[in-house]
């Protein structure tokens, strides 16, 4: 019989390809394994490039709609963080706004509301009006009082009681007159001023009131630190205004819906420290 030629290495037949039916190389124990070409090219294939792992991790665990809008959201966030303010209807432009107070009024849309009722009753009062530059001066006078606010509520009555004014001298003048008869007490914070001031308006002839009034300043009641000091006299009525000037006495008055402001007092309508300046409400129509 002739033996059969056989593997030294492992006394076996030597392994045969089952496609080409020729002995299969067997290789040693130090030789690395060799795939085919074919799984190779799979393997190589699986295997994320270097420095797109973490790319495809983040894509393989960010899945649905929801993931495409993050980075949109966070885009427009930005923006809108560096974007400036937009511009409010304020009766001037916000974005040249300089001062703290017109800071304050641009950043309000009560504010910036307030502001444009403003300019639309001055510019009405400016065309009833008989004298443009007093008007014009008393509303520079305003904006100093303004300019000197702390804060919203300060901005916003002050802007409130202006418009008020504003928009009554726009009546016709015995309208106006009409509404401006009455007792008035000044008031602080709502409450009667310990140093008390009374004013009272009537009707006078064509376009006077008569206007008389009592104003008290006390230091000191006990030993009788008290001053005093009275008005009397015929005023012509201006639009919703009119501008005491009497005996060495003088004060400009604007006349609100139940309510006034004397403003300017020069110091020479009673003893040391009286003054009729402040703000009014009617007690007695």
């Amino acid at each position: 019989m002739h033996s059969s030629p056989m593997d030294s290495t492992s006394h076996r037949w030597p392994a045969r390809d089952r496609v080409t039916d020729r002995p299969r190389r067997v290789r040693s124990a130090e030789e690395p394994a060799r795939l085919p070409a074919r799984c190779r090219m799979t393997r190589a294939r699986a295997r994320p490039r270097e420095g797109r792992l973490e790319d495809r991790t983040a894509r393989s665990a960010c899945k649905g709609p929801g993931c495409m809008r993050i980075p949109i959201v966070v885009a427009a966030a930005t923006l809108l963080a560096i974007a400036p303010l937009p511009a409010r209807a304020a009766s001037y432009d916000c974005a040249r706004a300089t001062t703290a107070v017109e800071r304050t009024i641009c950043a309000s849309p009560r504010l910036s509301r307030l502001d444009e009722e403003l300019a639309s009753a001055f510019t009405s009062m400016l065309g009833v009006v008989a004298n443009p530059a007093a008007l014009r001066e008393r509303q520079r006078e305003w904006m100093r009082e303004r300019d000197a606010c702390a804060d919203e509520h300060c901005l916003e009555r002050l802007y409130v009681r202006r418009v008020a004014g504003l928009r009554a001298g726009t009546r016709p003048l015995a309208e106006s007159r009409a509404a401006a008869l009455g007792l008035y007490e000044r008031r602080v914070d709502g409450a009667a001023d310990p140093h008390a001031a009374t004013l009272t308006i009537a009707a006078g002839s064509g376009d006077l009131v008569h206007v008389t009034g009592e104003a008290t300043w006390i230091g000191d009641a006990a030993t009788g630190n008290v001053n005093t000091g009275t008005i009397d006299g015929m005023v012509r009525m201006q639009g919703n205004g009119a501008r005491y000037d009497l005996d060495g006495c003088q004060f400009a008055i604007e006349f609100l819906p139940d309510a006034l402001i004397v403003d300017g007092d020069n110091g020479a309508c009673g003893g040391m420290n009286v003054s009729f300046d402040g703000d009014y409400e009617r007690v007695d129509p």
